[in-house]
């Protein structure tokens, strides 16, 4: 395009801007917002690959076995690896801890922390109608998640943007 710059980031990204004018680093948000859903059913940790872009998806340990996710009228869901982020989650006070998390990478819709996992990694988590409290070992509160229309317990938790300047890649 006449006029226009490319610039092509590594992850598969091309921004387009007019010609002469500079990547603004602070245009790029240092972390990007999605919401988790708290599900006492789910096996495992799962969002969608696209939710994810730039953090390395790794051949997970369920993809070796050939295990699938199925969506509730039976159909397969495709399956990518896993991958681990750098997320900040609050606490019912508002104050924002980082975490890391690893999620099954698949073609699903909402993305989900499985509350059996959660349990197995020596956190406990406490419902009630309005919310629920992940808290460690000592009874100190990780992070709060809000119950939406009395009915799913969502989380609005940051991602760290891979493309932000401050983003240290894994193992660099």
């Amino acid at each position: 395009m006449e006029g226009y710059q490319k610039e092509t980031s590594t992850n598969v990204v091309e921004v387009v801007r007019p010609a002469g004018t500079d990547l603004n680093m602070a245009e790029i948000p240092k972390y990007t917002t999605f919401n988790v859903v708290l599900d006492s059913g789910a096996g495992a940790h799962v969002m969608n690959a696209r939710d994810c872009k730039g953090y390395p998806i790794k051949e997970s340990e369920m993809l070796k076995m050939g295990a699938s996710f199925k969506a509730a009228n039976g159909t397969a869901i495709k399956h990518h690896g896993q991958v681990e982020l750098n997320i900040l989650v609050k606490d019912s006070a508002g104050r924002k801890r980082p975490i890391t998390s690893k999620f099954e990478a698949a073609d699903v819709t909402k993305a989900l922390w499985s509350v059996g996992l959660i349990c197995d990694a020596g956190l406990n988590a406490k419902f009630d109608s309005k919310r629920a409290v992940i808290v460690d070992a000592k009874g100190v509160e990780v992070m709060s998640v809000h119950r939406a229309n009395r009915s799913l317990y969502i989380a609005e938790v940051e991602i760290a943007n891979p493309d932000h300047e401050d983003f240290r890649r894994q193992g660099a």
